[in-house]
C-alpha cells in the first residue's frame, strides 16, 4: 500500500502542478491578446468560418484530453477570462508626465489657465480616467452618469449637465470639445462620443458597442485606441455552445468581423477569446472606425508609446508536447520489461488523466513483485525524473512574450514579438527609448540547495524585439514592487523586509549595469520623477522593531504595539539620485496607522503632483476601531502635502463628510481624485466635488448631485 501511495503522490503532484501552472497564468483581469508562437512564427488569418471553428475545437479538445476538465477549467462559453475588469490597478492624476524619452516631468503646454491633467506614463499619450478637466469644467463619471460641472471660478461652481450612460461608465477622455466615455453593460462594451461645445446641451456624435469587456485605452492626437476582449463562444443551452464572430456596431449599423480579418498564431492554447483593437477618430464622426482582431488567450499588461503598442503575456507551453515529455522522462528509468508497455500508454489516444491511471497501475503491479529495496530505488528514480521534467516546464512557463504593434492614425499593424524570462508587474515595468524597448521582470529559478527563488531582471530589446542587453539576478528572494524608467536610467524597488532602491544605468543598451543601491525599511509601490535627480516614492512603511501607534476604541484613544515586519502606515519618500552610486532618502512622511491605505498604492491616476506648486495630494483612508459604532470604521479623505527639495510636510487634509463629525464615517465619502485649477484644489468623491483654497485649504464651495 505504501508503494501505491508513493507513486500516486507523484502522479497527483504532476496533475496539480500542470493545473496550477495553467491557472496561474490567469491574472485578475485579461488585459490584452496573447500572440504566442515559436520564433519566426507568422501571423496568420483564417480562410473561412469552418477553419476557425475547427481550429478552436481541435485545440480545446486537445487541452481537455490533458485532463483540464478534472479541475473545472474546461474551455466553455466565455473561456476562462470572465474575471471582472481590474479597478483602474492598479494602474494616478498628476499635472505633468515624464516625456516619451522617460525624463523628468514637463510643464503642460501653455494655456489660458493653469490646471492639472491626468497623470500619464508617456507624454503625448493620454490615459482615460474617471475625472477630466479642460481648465474650466470638470467631467466626472458617476455610476451610469457623466456629470459636467462649471468648476472655475470655484464660487460659481455648479452642475451644467448630467448625461445618462446606458451602462456603467468606466473611464473618459476629453479632447478639445469632444468627450469620449468608455464603459459596459451586461458583457457588452459601450463607447459614446459627445460634442460638448455647449456644456449645457452636449450632443452625441458617435455610438459604438461590441460584445465583450473594456480593457484599456489611449488617446494619441485625434485617435483613441481602445482594447476590448470579446467572447469566442455563445451559450445556446446548457452543454451546447457556438463559436461566434466579433460584431461591432457603430451608430446602429452592425458589422461582423470576417474570419479573414481574424489574426492568430498557429500554436496550442487552452482558452480562447478575441482581442479587438479599435482606432476611433474622436474629432471626425464621418471617418470610419477601424479594427484589428486577434484570436488570443490570456494576457497581462499594456505599454503604449507615441508610435507603438506593446502587449505582454505569460508564455503558454505546448501542453501536448510537455505531457508527452513527462513520459519521455519516466520511460528511461524503468526496467526494460516496462518500457515498451509504458510507450504504448504514452502513444494511446486517451485522456491524459486516463493515461496516468494506466501508468500507475502498471508500475504498481510491477512494484508488488519486487523486493522493497528495489521498489524504493525505482520510486526514487521516478521522482527524480519528475523533478527534472517539472524544472523544464517551469522554465518554459516563466517567460513573458511581448508583441509589438505600430499605431498611427486609423492604422494598427502587427510588427514582431520577443521573449524574456520572468513576469511583468505593471505598465511602468516597460518603456521605449531611442528605438529600444526596456522591460523589468521578476522570475523564479530553481536553487539546487533549496526551494524556488525569486530573481529580478532587466532586459533591453532592439526594434526587432531581440534582446541586446540584460541584467539578471537582482535581489534574490524578493520581487519588484515598483519600477520607473527615466531616459538612460531605470529605478527599481524590490522588497521582502527591507526596500532596496536600485539605480540602473541604461546608457549602453547592450550592457545595463547597477550604479547604486539604497536599503531602507518599507517599500514604494509607485515612483514618480520630481526632477532629473530626484524621485518621489509612495508606498508603505514597515516596522523594523516593535512600534507603538495610536488607535481608537469608540472615542477613546488607545495604543497598539505593531511587531517587526508589519506595515505601520503609508510612506511618502523623496529620493536624491544625484550621485547614482549613493542614492539617498532625503525626506519622508509617514501617515501612521496599521489600517492606513490609499488607491495611490495601486493606481497612478490617484496621485496629484505639481513641482511648481510644491504640491502632492493623495486619497487616504484610515481605519480605527469603535465599539460604539460596532466595529472597524474609516476616516476617508485626501492628504495634501507641501513637497520640495527642502522636505515633505503635511499642509492639511480634506474630507467629504460633515465638518466636526469624524465619528460618523458612513457620511464620509472616499475621495477618488484630486486636481487643481489655478489656486483652487478640487477633490472628487461619489456625487460630490469640493473646492478648497489651495494655500489655506479653506472650503470655498461644494457641489452635490
Amino acid at each position: 500500500m505504501k508503494r501505491r501511495v508513493l507513486f500516486a503522490f507523484v502522479i497527483v503532484a504532476f496533475l496539480v502542478t500542470v493545473a496550477v501552472s495553467a491557472l496561474s497564468v490567469l491574472p485578475a483581469v485579461s488585459l490584452a491578446g496573447r500572440f504566442l508562437g515559436p520564433a519566426g512564427e507568422e501571423l496568420k488569418t483564417f480562410a473561412s468560418y469552418r477553419e476557425l471553428v475547427s481550429y478552436i475545437e481541435e485545440r480545446s479538445a486537445a487541452a481537455h484530453r490533458l485532463g483540464w476538465g478534472l479541475y473545472g477549467a474546461r474551455p466553455k462559453a466565455g473561456g476562462w477570462t470572465l474575471a471582472p475588469r481590474m479597478a483602474a490597478e492598479e494602474t494616478q492624476a498628476l499635472k505633468a508626465a515624464p516625456p516619451a524619452a522617460g525624463g523628468v516631468p514637463d510643464a503642460l503646454p501653455e494655456a489660458a489657465r493653469d490646471y492639472s491633467a491626468t497623470n500619464v506614463q508617456v507624454a503625448g499619450v493620454d490615459e482615460a480616467d474617471i475625472v477630466k478637466t479642460d481648465g474650466e469644467h470638470l467631467y466626472v463619471l458617476s455610476g451610469n452618469e457623466v456629470v459636467i460641472l462649471k468648476a472655475y471660478p470655484a464660487k460659481e461652481a455648479r452642475v451644467l449637465a448630467r448625461l445618462h450612460f446606458p451602462g456603467t461608465s468606466h473611464e473618459a477622455f476629453i479632447a478639445e470639445n469632444r468627450l469620449v466615455v468608455l464603459g459596459g453593460k451586461a458583457g457588452e462594451f459601450l463607447a459614446h462620443v459627445y460634442d460638448v461645445s455647449s456644456k449645457e446641451e452636449p450632443r452625441m456624435t458617435r455610438r459604438l458597442s461590441l460584445p465583450g469587456r473594456y480593457v484599456t485605452s489611449r488617446l494619441i492626437g485625434d485617435y483613441a485606441y481602445v482594447i476590448i476582449t470579446a467572447p469566442v463562444y455563445e451559450a445556446l443551452r446548457p452543454g451546447k455552445e457556438k463559436v461566434v464572430l466579433p460584431r461591432i456596431k457603430v451608430d446602429g449599423e452592425e458589422q461582423t468581423v470576417p474570419p479573414t480579418h481574424i489574426h492568430y498564431f498557429d500554436v496550442p492554447d487552452h482558452s480562447f477569446q478575441y482581442t479587438v483593437i479599435l482606432a476611433v477618430n474622436v474629432q471626425d464622426e464621418n471617418e470610419p472606425v477601424t479594427e484589428k482582431t486577434f484570436l488570443t488567450g490570456v494576457s497581462q499588461n499594456v505599454f503604449v508609446s507615441q508610435e507603438h503598442i506593446y502587449l505582454t503575456a505569460r508564455k503558454m507551453p505546448d501542453l501536448i508536447k510537455e505531457s508527452r515529455g513527462f513520459f519521455e522522462r519516466i520511460i528511461p528509468v524503468l526496467p526494460g520489461e516496462l518500457r515498451a508497455e509504458m510507450a504504448e500508454i504514452r502513444d494511446a489516444e486517451a485522456d491524459f488523466a486516463a493515461k496516468l491511471r494506466r501508468a500507475e497501475s502498471l508500475i504498481d503491479d510491477y512494484l508488488y513483485g519486487v523486493n522493497p529495496a528495489g521498489a524504493g530505488a525505482l520510486l526514487n528514480r521516478i521522482a527524480a525524473s519528475y523533478e527534472d521534467w517539472r524544472r523544464d516546464i517551469a522554465r518554459e512557463q516563466n517567460m513573458t512574450v511581448i508583441h509589438k504593434l505600430a499605431a498611427a492614425g486609423d492604422t494598427v499593424e502587427y510588427l514582431c514579438k520577443g521573449e524574456v524570462p520572468g513576469q511583468v508587474l505593471n505598465q511602468f515595468s516597460m518603456d521605449e527609448y531611442q528605438g529600444f524597448f526596456r522591460i523589468a521582470t521578476t522570475s523564479e529559478r530553481f536553487a539546487f540547495s533549496g526551494p524556488w527563488e525569486r530573481r529580478n531582471n532587466l532586459y533591453v530589446l532592439d526594434e526587432k524585439m531581440r534582446v541586446t542587453g540584460r541584467l539578471e539576478g537582482l535581489a534574490p528572494g524578493e520581487r519588484i514592487y515598483a519600477a520607473r524608467f527615466m531616459g538612460k536610467r531605470c529605478y527599481l524597488v524590490t522588497f521582502r523586509q527591507i526596500d532596496p532602491l536600485f539605480v540602473i544605468d541604461l546608457q549602453d543598451p547592450h550592457g545595463p549595469k547597477v550604479l547604486g543601491e539604497l536599503k531602507i525599511p518599507g517599500y514604494s509601490n509607485y515612483l514618480h520623477p520630481y526632477d532629473e535627480h530626484h524621485l518621489i516614492g509612495i508606498g508603505k512603511e514597515v516596522a523594523v522593531e516593535p512600534v507603538i501607534i495610536e488607535d481608537f476604541v469608540g472615542e477613546k484613544a488607545v495604543t497598539r504595539v505593531i511587531p517587526p515586519g508589519r506595515e505601520i502606515g503609508i510612506k511618502v519618500s523623496l529620493f536624491d539620485v544625484t550621485d547614482p552610486a549613493k542614492p539617498l532618502e532625503v525626506a519622508k512622511y509617514i501617515i501612521e496607522g496599521w489600517r492606513a491605505d490609499s488607491p495611490a498604492l495601486r493606481d497612478h491616476k490617484a496621485v496629484l503632483f505639481s513641482r511648481s506648486k510644491n504640491l502632492l495630494a493623495v486619497p487616504v483612508s484610515l481605519g480605527y476601531w469603535t465599539e460604539e459604532r460596532g466595529g472597524c470604521r474609516q476616516w476617508q479623505g485626501a492628504y495634501i502635502f507641501d513637497i520640495s527639495l527642502k522636505g515633505i510636510s503635511l499642509k492639511g487634509t480634506v474630507s467629504h463628510g460633515p465638518e466636526g463629525r469624524p465619528d460618523f464615517p458612513e457620511y464620509n465619502r472616499p475621495v477618488k481624485r484630486c486636481l487643481y485649477i489655478e489656486d483652487v484644489l478640487y477633490s472628487v468623491s461619489e456625487r460630490m466635488v469640493k473646492a478648497n483654497d489651495l494655500e489655506t485649504l479653506k472650503e470655498i464651495n461644494r457641489i452635490q448631485w
